[in-house]
């Protein structure tokens, strides 16, 4: 939801929308996580200004290669008295934690190593002694300027003495990113209301050492059916799961930008990406809670899958054909694809284009009418020699089979049905004009049970 908010407003300002990799944490960080970001952004459309493999002028863009610039603000900090070095080790603190949850409490580091006398510190930090970089934490409450919700006030007491740089003298990442904000020319950060903490910290940071701060806005979390936060323990899907289920980048982008900032009051909700943006408030931005609904997500796929250029959807429908090892005709396709638009998703769209593509035997035990209609059918179908035809061309062949069709005493509709078993196995699907122009003449001619197709 937030990489979609920052994008478009970074659109609507005529400003950079910036790639920049978290992984200070080496437990955690893996360059898989990376790529698959980078790769569903670049699904949805989203396209980096700066980034790694980019560039930019703010570089390097993952903070495990920016040490050197936390080392120097840290420096900063322990000069100016915002900071101080922690000694504890992780057994003290441990055993702190422990002794605050059998008392019932949240832990909160108790500053026994901000009393130490900062020369003394030093001379320990030389010695080789290690420790930790802490910050000296604000008293008072601190206000957050949000662009979505007011002012928001974090009260006195609720920010703890952060870890700044763990002993091994990496960043965490509150601190990382309270320092590349600032070293990067931040302006906006857009993140979830599950970050207002962090970003007390970050601003309580950012004041201690006298730098500029970003203009933030919180938007609500989405949430599952039941009300709780998404995850994959509660079966939330991803990005990668929603393309697999074949919805196109088109309606994902459409149905969490509304999530992250509904449409003005007399607007068309489907849009494209450029239009999105366009309409993009902070002003707007939603703060009540917000719920996966698959119902406005399948809606907005089949009006955005309406909007394609009908070779478009046809050669989308066709490479999840191909994935499935569906042979066709890029032809079929060509003429399916004004059928197809009333479908939810590419994958149901490929599934109807499959039961139509996929070649089956003449019904077999039918009665006379039937017999009659399918007939009729052949003897016209033989009569257009192309192999493929234009769905105009099979509206006027339809009308053709109806009309013989009535002299004898059988109605269009039953005619319609005939042909669409025949030809498809199926009772419904899309109009008999798009089935009759994808199937191969030749094949069409089997289905029906003419004579070896010819």
């Amino acid at each position: 939801m937030t990489a979609v908010a920052n994008y478009l407003f970074a659109h609507r300002a005529g400003g950079a929308f910036i790639l920049r990799v978290d992984d200070t944490d080496a437990a955690r960080n893996e360059r898989r996580y990376e790529r698959s970001v980078s790769q569903d952004a670049e699904w949805l459309g989203l396209r980096f200004d700066e980034g790694p493999g980019i560039g930019g002028s703010y570089g390097p863009y993952r903070q495990s290669e920016r040490g050197a610039l936390y080392a120097s603000a840290a420096e900063q900090l322990l000069a100016g008295g915002g900071a101080y070095r922690c000694f504890c080790s992780e057994a003290e603190l441990d055993q702190a934690r422990a002794e605050a949850d059998a008392a019932g409490r949240p832990f909160r580091y108790d500053r026994r190593c901000a009393s130490i006398d900062p020369a003394e510190a030093a001379r320990r930090a030389a010695a080789g002694e290690p420790f930790a970089v802490r910050l000296h934490a604000p008293a008072g409450a601190i206000e957050i300027a949000d662009a979505a919700r007011g002012v928001v006030v974090i009260p006195d007491g609720a920010i703890d003495d952060l870890v700044l740089l763990r002993s091994d003298g990496t960043a965490t990442y509150n601190f990382a990113t309270a320092v590349d904000d600032a070293q990067m020319d931040i302006t906006h950060v857009i993140r979830g209301e599950d970050h207002i903490a962090n970003t007390a910290g970050q601003l309580a940071i950012l004041r201690a050492l006298g730098w500029r701060e970003p203009r933030y806005a919180h938007c609500a979390l989405l949430l599952d059916a039941n009300g709780h936060k998404l995850s994959k323990r509660t079966g939330a899907e991803s990005i990668a799961d929603l393309r697999a289920d074949g919805y196109p980048p088109e309606a994902v982008v459409n149905y969490v930008a509304l999530l992250v900032c509904s449409a003005p009051e007399g607007v068309d909700e489907v849009a494209s990406l450029s239009g999105l943006a366009s309409r993009f408030s902070l002003s707007m931005l939603s703060s009540g809670q917000q719920r996966f609904d698959r119902a406005k997500l399948d809606y907005l796929s089949r009006r955005q899958l309406e909007r394609l250029d009908p070779l478009d959807l046809a050669s989308r429908v066709g490479r999840v054909l191909e994935l499935r090892g569906v042979g066709f005709h890029p032809a079929q396709l060509t003429a399916l694809a004004d059928g197809l638009r009333g479908s939810h998703t590419l994958s149901e769209a490929a599934d109807e284009a499959e039961q139509i593509l996929k070649r089956r035997p003449a019904p077999s035990g039918v009665d006379d009418e039937v017999r009659a209609v399918l007939g009729l059918f052949c003897k016209a179908r033989s009569g257009w020699h192309e192999p493929y035809l234009a769905p105009k061309e099979a509206e006027e062949l339809l009308a053709e089979v109806s009309d013989a069709a009535k002299e004898i005493g059988v109605a269009r509709g039953t005619v319609l049905h005939t042909l669409r078993h025949a030809l498809t196995g199926a009772e419904r699907g899309v109009g008999m004009p798009y089935v009759v122009a994808a199937v191969e003449r030749n094949d069409a001619l089997v289905r029906c049970g003419c004579e070896d197709g010819r």
